[in-house]
């Protein structure tokens, strides 16, 4: 799956008057291979880097006044006044960090990825059409979630920039705090007032550090708890838009796993074909052939549920099936005619070197090593045999896809 904008930077174009996108030309060069493109706008790190900085923002405004409330808990009540009001406010901000993860958690769902096919676009459960010049028009509500996250699309996120200079005036505003106790006036009949602001202080930062660290991690677990039971519930009542997004992510998953083992397995078949078979290179090459095998019948499967979901209805033309099918074979095809020629070669290097040790054979008198070469013949017949077995079904499997 694509993520981030960092390949993007200096091909993207927006009208600031119309809110058109002109999507990015390496994205059209994939949509035209393989039919679509699935792009990560909003991701779960950055969720919680937008929670993070939400939090940091309220702390910055009302940590003061929580703290000014706590120290005037302690002169009207002493340390058991303090301690209640830094649970009151505990809970408060508790409660304020749940509610503001599960609603960045939703937001987030509705705009986290962009499907984008040679047609159309579908986002924030809706879909729109691609004009023919390769511009999008995002709707209001999409641009609205993507600016509270810091980020237009396509273009790169400012949360990180703005979250490290929110934790930069935080600790300016601990650092006026500690200076503030410590130079409060204290007569010798008070001499441990001072004392006790420290850990009234400290303790306040200590609890609001805790809930940034775990409550605010904990609240994004239930925030993403919730909305898949949300999205869970909306597909079962038969939201198609989503239903037909959710298919493409996971099309894009198993297509880029396709991709990924198709490459490593030509890697492993060149150096296969440099006769240099070491550290267990047919085990890999074996086991690279299953799961190419396994990701495309993954792809082919999703491929399928997605065009029975998608026939007769209204989004029908919204993906070129065949197209993709298309990507999917050459992703198979090349490297098993990769594997048909390597072991086509291999069989000629036995049959050779067979013949070899016949010839050898021949012109010794030494018994013992006319022992070692029948033994070494042996070998190379049964190698043979197993390869020869892979070829034809190697083979068998190419005629069909080629169909």
């Amino acid at each position: 799956m694509k993520t981030r904008t960092r390949d993007f930077d200096g091909e993207i174009k927006k009208s600031e008057s119309s809110g058109e996108i002109l999507i990015p030309e390496k994205i059209l060069d994939e949509v035209n291979e393989k039919g679509f493109y699935v792009y990560e706008w909003i991701n779960e790190k950055e969720v919680k880097t937008s929670i993070e900085l939400s939090f940091l923002k309220a702390i910055a405004i009302f940590g003061p006044i929580g703290v000014a409330f706590t120290v005037f808990s302690f002169f009207a009540a002493g340390l058991f006044g303090a301690a209640l009001s830094i649970v009151f406010l505990s809970l408060l901000v508790l409660l304020y960090t749940i509610i503001l993860s599960i609603s960045r958690t939703i937001k987030a769902s509705k705009i986290n990825h962009l499907v984008i096919t040679n047609k159309y676009f579908s986002i924030n459960r809706k879909i729109g059409k691609i004009e023919d010049n390769h511009f999008i028009y995002l709707d209001k509500e999409s641009e609205k979630i993507g600016k509270k996250f810091g980020e237009n699309l396509f273009f790169e996120s400012k949360l990180l920039q703005e979250k490290d200079s929110a934790m930069k005036n935080i600790k300016v505003m601990l650092s006026k705090g500690f200076n503030f106790i410590n130079e409060f006036p204290s007569s010798s009949g008070k001499s441990d007032i001072r004392i006790y602001l420290y850990l009234i202080y400290w303790s306040f930062v200590l609890v609001m550090g805790l809930i940034y660290f775990l409550g605010i991690f904990s609240a994004i677990i239930v925030g993403i708890f919730l909305n898949f039971l949300i999205k869970r519930y909306l597909i079962l009542k038969g939201n198609l838009v989503l239903s037909i997004n959710e298919h493409f992510k996971d099309l894009e998953k198993f297509s880029t796993n396709l991709k990924q083992e198709k490459d490593s397995l030509e890697k492993n078949l060149k150096e296969a074909s440099k006769n240099e078979w070491k550290d267990g290179l047919l085990l890999k090459i074996n086991s690279g052939i299953e799961e190419v095998n396994k990701n495309a019948e993954k792809s082919m499967k999703e491929n399928k549920e997605l065009v029975d979901l998608m026939k007769n209805s209204k989004y029908d033309e919204i993906f070129d099936y065949n197209l993709y099918n298309s990507w999917i074979k050459k992703q198979i095809i090349i490297p098993i005619k990769g594997i048909i020629d390597l072991l086509k070669t291999n069989v000629i290097l036995i049959e050779l070197e067979i013949e070899n040790n016949k010839d050898t054979e021949k012109n010794t008198n030494d018994e013992k090593l006319k022992g070692h070469i029948k033994v070494a013949n042996t070998r190379l017949l049964i190698k043979k045999e197993q390869i020869e077995k892979q070829l034809k079904t190697m083979q068998g499997y190419l005629l069909k896809l080629e169909m």
